[in-house]
């Protein structure tokens, strides 16, 4: 036990329940479990529908209740049209004879110094 501010003595109980570790907050251990737990939380989250999502936050909250930037997020998603993936293709700017860019103009113009040496 050790004194505390008010001169009463308090238990360390972090310290009694996971020795050696450094307390609750920095076991490494429930760190990893965490982790892993929000990512099998957020997978399953993600693989429901727009709409399984809403009945989910309504069986949660209840009725139109609690949640309401998500809310407000998935109902745009359902009354927004899902555009069809398009494919975007590459298409490089003919090059000019007469003009460079930056980049090659100055090699150029450095090429010409280390020769004029």
């Amino acid at each position: 036990m050790k004194p505390s501010i008010g001169g009463k003595l308090s238990k360390d109980c972090s310290r009694r329940r996971y020795p050696g570790i450094g307390g609750r907050r920095h076991n490494p251990v429930m760190i990893e479990t965490k982790r892993k737990e929000a990512q099998e939380r957020n997978a399953k989250w993600a693989a429901l529908s727009v709409r399984e999502q809403l009945a989910a936050l309504d069986r949660r909250f209840g009725e139109g209740q609690g949640a309401k930037k998500q809310r407000a997020r998935l109902e745009a998603k359902l009354k927004a049209p899902t555009p069809a993936p398009q494919v975007q293709s590459v298409v490089q700017a003919p090059q000019t004879p007469g003009k460079l860019k930056a980049k090659e103009r100055r090699e150029q113009e450095r090429a010409q110094a280390r020769a004029g040496k």
